[in-house]
């Protein structure tokens, strides 16, 4: 009798143990990560994010999302005994627009506690010239053997001159006004015009860049999209 009641006592422990045995999730440093300023040249800026395990039990990391293509959040393990820490290189891709860019990660844990966990990203980007209406110049109803212009303005919001550096157009179907040395005065404007005279049928892209003596802006990068459906018809 003494040691079914030995038994009994001993299963009620052994009950109480796993009742109490959890996983737990503490995200070193908290829940946001605030890169401050930074400049669109220096994308991709990154972080190394530390999880830890403060549970008495395993920490399952069950997926990991992010909030958009632009970030991605790999983790070196997805199982943590207690008292383990695991790393996750988050990678984020800065827009090329001026302002508070925000993002998100959201963590799927087995913590009851913490099953779903979202992680803030923040930066503040400076970019000194605006572009309008985007960064990107694109072509659209144009035919094979005929040319085509396509412009975007840029304004320089800063309080100093930029001047126009080492420009590059990447493809020879591509002609640009922009000039060596062309100077973009404070808060003033210039429009660049590039002219597409396409050889081929099909999807082309291209991109044309330069630096400027901006110490903010050290290399702009400009893409350029078209589709060439049809050739040219002749009527006569």
């Amino acid at each position: 009798m003494k040691l079914k009641y030995l038994i009994l006592f001993a299963i009620i422990l052994s009950l109480q143990s796993i009742s109490v045995a959890q996983p737990r999730m503490e995200i070193v440093g908290g829940d946001t990560v605030n890169w401050g300023k930074v400049r669109y040249d220096q994308s991709p800026i990154t972080f190394n994010l530390i999880i830890r395990s403060t549970g008495n039990d395993t920490l399952i990391i069950r997926s990991i999302n992010t909030s958009c293509g632009c970030t991605t959040a790999p983790i070196d393990k997805k199982e943590l005994l207690p008292g383990d820490s695991a790393s996750m290189s988050i990678t984020f891709n800065i827009p090329n627009h001026p302002g508070i860019a925000k993002k998100m990660i959201n963590i799927r844990t087995n913590d009851p506690l913490s099953r779903n966990r979202t992680v803030y990203l923040m930066a503040d980007v400076i970019f000194p010239l605006k572009f309008e209406p985007m960064q990107l110049i694109t072509f659209h109803g144009l035919v094979l053997g005929d040319s085509m212009t396509s412009t975007v303005k840029i304004t320089n919001n800063s309080d100093i001159p930029v001047q126009i550096k080492e420009i590059v157009i990447s493809d020879s179907v591509f002609t640009t006004n922009l000039k060596e040395d062309d100077i973009i005065e404070p808060h003033a404007s210039i429009e660049v015009s590039v002219q597409a005279v396409p050889i081929r049928l099909g999807a082309l892209t291209g991109e044309l860049s330069f630096k400027t003596t901006h110490p903010d802006v050290v290399r702009v990068k400009i893409p350029i999209m078209m589709n060439i459906l049809s050739e040219k018809v002749d009527f006569q």
